[in-house]
Formats: C-alpha cells, sequence, structure tokens
C-alpha cells in the first residue's frame, strides 16, 4: 500500500535487511528488495546530478575566463598545427572570424618570410613534446600587415582526447618592439655621437698643448726679463696672462684626462683596493705633509676594476678633501668599504668645509664650480672624472655633506668574479 511504501522509502539497509529476515520469502522479500534498490537509485541520482551541476559551473567558469582573458588564445591540433578553438581575443588578434572552422592552421599564421615561416611553426610544435616553448614571432594579420607577438605553447590533456593538443597564448608585443628599436637606434646615435665628441675633445686639447706651452712659456719669459721695468699695471698684465695660460693649461689636461677614460682597456682585473690606495696616498705624499692631514684608512677589499683608474679615484677624491679643508681645525681623511650585495661600497669622509645640500647634485658636473678661481684654484673636473671612472666600472657615486660638517663620498665597485673550477686532470688507467 502507499503508507506501506512511505514507510519502506525511509528505511536503511539494516532495517531492509531485518524485514527480510522476518518476512522470510515470498512477497515481503520482494517487496524489501525493490524498496531499497529505489532507495540506492535515488541516492545515487541526487549524487550524479550534484557532480554535473558542479561540472556545469566548472564549464561556465572555464568558458568565462577563456573568451574574457586579454590573451589570445588558441587550441592547436599538436601534429598539424589546426586550429580547434579560439577566443574572441585570438579572432581579433589574426583577423579571423572563425579560424576552427575554415581549417587554418599556426603555420598559417605565420609571416611567410624567414626565419617566420611555416616550417619554422610546425618546428615550434614538435619541440613542444618535450618541453614548453616561449618566444617572440612575426605574425600575418588576415588584411596582410604584419606584427610581433610573444608565445607560449604548451602541451595540454583533455579527458575527451582522440588526438594530442597544444594550447597557445599569445599577446601582441608590436609596441613595445618598435619602443626597443628606437631606444636602440637612439643608442647607437648616442654612442657615435659621445665617441665623436670624445674623439674631438682628445684631439682639440691634444692640439691645444703646444700652443698653450708656447703662450705660457714667453709669458713667464717676459715676466722675468721685464718685471720691474715697467710701470705697476705693465706687471700686473704680465700676472693676468701667465696665471690664465697656467689655468687653460690646466683645463685642457683635465679634458684631456676626461676624454680619455673609456679608451683604457675594456676588461678589468682583480684588483686591491689597499695597494690603489697606498699608490694614491703616494702621489699626495707632499700635499698631505704640508696640511698636516690625518690619514685614516680601514681594511679594504679586492674588486673587479682598472687598478690604475681606481689610484685616480682615490687620488681625486682625497684630493678634493685636502683642497676643501676647514683651516680652522685639524684636517681628519677616513676611508672605508663594506659589502653591499654584489658590490663594494666605499666611503671617502672628510671633516672639511662641507656642501651646501643643494648643490650635491651639480658637483659631479664637468666644469661646475661652487668656489671661485681665486678662493679655491681648480678647474672643475675632479669629480667629474670620478663619476666617469666609476660608471664606467658599472657602479655608483654619491656625496653627501652639509656646510660646516665635511663631506662623504661614496661609491661602489663590483666584487670580482670567483675564479673558475679547474676541470680534474684524468687519472691514466693501467
Amino acid at each position: 500500500s502507499p503508507r506501506v511504501a512511505s514507510i519502506i522509502d525511509e528505511w536503511s539497509l539494516r532495517e531492509v535487511a531485518v524485514v527480510l529476515l522476518v518476512a522470510g520469502a515470498g512477497g515481503g522479500l520482494l517487496l524489501a528488495w525493490v524498496w531499497a534498490l529505489r532507495r540506492q537509485v535515488r541516492a545515487r541520482t541526487r549524487e550524479l546530478t550534484d557532480t554535473l551541476g558542479l561540472l556545469a559551473r566548472s564549464e561556465a567558469r572555464f568558458r568565462t575566463i577563456f573568451e574574457s582573458i586579454s590573451d589570445a588564445i588558441l587550441i592547436l591540433d599538436a601534429t598539424s598545427g589546426t586550429i580547434l578553438q579560439s577566443n574572441p581575443r585570438a579572432r581579433d588578434l589574426f583577423g579571423h572570424a572563425a579560424p576552427e572552422e575554415s581549417g587554418l592552421g599556426f603555420a598559417d599564421l605565420a609571416l611567410g618570410m624567414a626565419p617566420f615561416t611555416p616550417a619554422q611553426a610546425l618546428d615550434w610544435l614538435d619541440r613542444t613534446a618535450q618541453e614548453p616553448q616561449q618566444f617572440e614571432w612575426m605574425a600575418r594579420h588576415r588584411d596582410g600587415h604584419s606584427f610581433w607577438i610573444e608565445v607560449d605553447l604548451r602541451r595540454a590533456r583533455f579527458d575527451d582526447e582522440t588526438v594530442p593538443r597544444v594550447v597557445m597564448a599569445a599577446r601582441d608585443i608590436t609596441g613595445r618592439k618598435e619602443a626597443e628599436e628606437k631606444l636602440t637606434r637612439t643608442i647607437d646615435a648616442l654612442t657615435h655621437s659621445n665617441t665623436d665628441l670624445e674623439r674631438f675633445a682628445y684631439a682639440a686639447s691634444h692640439d691645444l698643448r703646444e700652443p698653450l706651452n708656447t703662450v705660457v712659456r714667453y709669458a713667464q719669459l717676459l715676466s722675468t726679463r721685464y718685471r720691474g721695468r715697467l710701470d705697476s699695471d705693465a706687471d700686473d698684465f704680465i700676472d693676468f696672462v701667465v696665471g690664465a695660460a697656467k689655468q687653460m693649461m690646466r683645463l685642457v689636461e683635465g679634458l684631456l684626462e676626461f676624454s680619455r677614460v673609456d679608451s683604457v682597456g675594456r676588461g678589468f682585473d682583480v684588483v686591491r683596493a689597499d695597494r690603489a690606495l697606498d699608490l694614491a696616498l703616494g702621489y699626495l705624499a707632499t700635499s698631505i705633509a704640508e696640511t698636516k692631514a690625518e690619514i685614516v684608512r680601514h681594511p679594504l677589499p679586492v674588486v673587479a676594476a682598472n687598478e690604475v683608474q681606481l689610484v685616480q679615484l682615490f687620488q681625486n677624491l682625497i684630493g678634493n678633501a685636502l683642497k676643501y679643508r676647514d683651516r680652522d681645525r685639524p684636517l681628519r681623511i677616513e676611508i672605508s668599504a663594506s659589502p653591499v650585495g654584489a658590490f663594494w661600497r666605499f666611503t671617502v669622509a672628510d671633516n672639511g668645509i662641507g656642501i651646501d645640500p643643494s648643490y650635491l647634485d651639480h658637483i659631479f658636473v664637468i666644469f661646475k664650480r661652487l668656489h671661485t678661481q681665486s678662493a679655491i684654484p681648480g678647474v672643475g673636473i675632479g669629480l667629474a672624472l670620478c663619476k666617469r671612472i666609476v660608471e664606467r666600472h658599472g657602479g655608483e657615486i654619491s656625496a653627501e655633506s652639509r656646510p660646516g660638517a665635511g663631506a662623504r663620498f661614496h661609491f661602489t665597485l663590483s666584487v670580482p668574479p670567483p675564479p673558475p673550477t679547474p676541470t680534474p686532470t684524468p687519472t691514466p688507467q693501467d
């Protein structure tokens, strides 16, 4: 009866087993078995319905991602390259409304000119059997124009797979490639321009040395022979000529030295910075003695550098501290270094007159001076030369200071590369 059916429908398998024992054979046994089977079918049906719902929601999410992603996605036959499925972005990128329906393949999207040929396209597909492939490729739009794409190819496994498939993700990088080419052309033009300017600076400064030497010699000769024999104005005029000629000579020599920085050998050696500092202090020994400067030095590392230029770098920075010392207190110069990643950071600190922080960006510019020639003699090349040397070595240079508190100059140089591992010599076999 319906009442009995309703009761049995709610029974568990254990309850059904009890009924079987009580009912024995006959109609009761059949009734219990039917309703137990019905209960199992309904439970299984609910499980299948839930699973199908999950699959439908998963498919909907996948479809949403596939249709809305900004990259072009193509699903290809891994053997022939035939397009099996495409998303809207792929159809827009290549200009084909339904490439999977027209029998197009990955090879048909290639530019068609070496090295972007259909054969090369199929070769890329073959390589996905070993590992995913990423490369930049020149493709052709349906209307005939070519453009750059960045491609990612990788094998995909599908449950209903009858042929191996490859998922291709592509992104238009034409703008980036054009920017790179423009940047390369600009760098090449700047390189040529800098090379020409360096050659001009070298030639001009080299050719100016001889006539300037002549002017200095004859001005000094004039001062020696005729000083006091003319009026006082003439003596002053002669001094002006001699002073200006010497200053011009220093400028020319500094410019010549500045133009030679990049002409030194391109490779760097493993250099002991302590030795380079010893040499620099030796060249400055007279000035250090005259100013009674205290030199405080800490252990310095080995670096990848050109030793001559490292000596020049120390010499200019320490010489700068000697020049801009505070006459009212003993000069103290400290040289140290500390590791910073793949670099060593050197510091040359002093307790001199200091620099206004607003001028710290200007002090490394060639011929830029913060003091008049009469106040502190110089030509404005020393720190510019330091900057050029450090940058040639792939490092950076900076300064921190304030008036009356001295200055601290920092520069970085690379840690030397590790020595190559020696190849073991094979032992002869008996």
